[in-house]
């Protein structure tokens, strides 16, 4: 328990420094998209807000425009980079947002698939999406889950161009290789010392 408390401190710092840092180095802000949209005069809307807040479900504004560059999906809430952040606006060109792969893949067609789902929260294992396309500027690790930062989730793309992997959670492939031939080379000591003969003291007076 105190292990999983402390890695969802970790993975909330880690995005919170990605999400400052990328802020800090340009004029891009982050915003909100609620899970679900309304109607306005016949118009099916967005509910969006500014910044980057968990915690804050407050102060949501309609949007009727264009999100360009997202895909969206009913009932996630979502986190993005946006040029711009104006609901008044027909468009506003979003630039980056956080996704998770997960730690194995499935057979779709006789293709080997990612399994992948939006936004950044470990705890929800639902809704995973079968991407049969491929990633650039990113290694899959088998066994791996990882949350990463991309220009566009779509799992309907032929390819999702990766900004910054945040973290990986499981194991550390190398650390535990290493790990493994630890234990190897000290169970194989065990053993070749329980074959060795046992050879008896001289205890015979000269």
């Amino acid at each position: 328990m105190k292990h999983n408390i402390l890695k969802s401190i970790l993975l909330t710092t880690l995005l919170l420094s990605t999400a400052s840092g990328l802020a800090k180095n340009s004029e891009k802000e982050w915003m909100k998209v609620a899970n679900r949209q309304v109607m306005v005069n016949d118009k099916l809307c967005y509910l969006i807000k500014k910044g980057y807040s968990i915690t804050d479900t407050t102060n949501w504004e309609t949007f009727c425009g264009v999100l360009h560059n997202f895909y969206y999906e009913e009932g996630n809430q979502r986190t993005l980079y946006v040029k711009k952040y104006d609901p008044q606006a027909d468009t506003i060109h979003a630039t980056g947002e956080f996704m998770r792969v997960a730690n194995h893949r499935v057979t779709v067609d006789d293709k080997r698939c990612y399994l992948v789902k939006n936004g950044h929260n470990r705890k929800d294992t639902t809704n995973w999406k079968p991407f049969c396309g491929e990633f650039s500027n990113f290694y899959y690790i088998e066994g791996c889950q990882r949350t990463i930062f991309v220009e566009k989730y779509d799992p309907q793309a032929d390819t999702i161009h990766v900004i910054k992997e945040i973290t990986r959670d499981s194991f550390d492939p190398v650390k535990k290789q290493k790990e493994l031939r630890r234990k190897e080379a000290i169970r194989d000591s065990l053993k070749a010392a329980s074959e060795s003969p046992v050879t008896e003291p001289d205890n015979k007076e000269k």
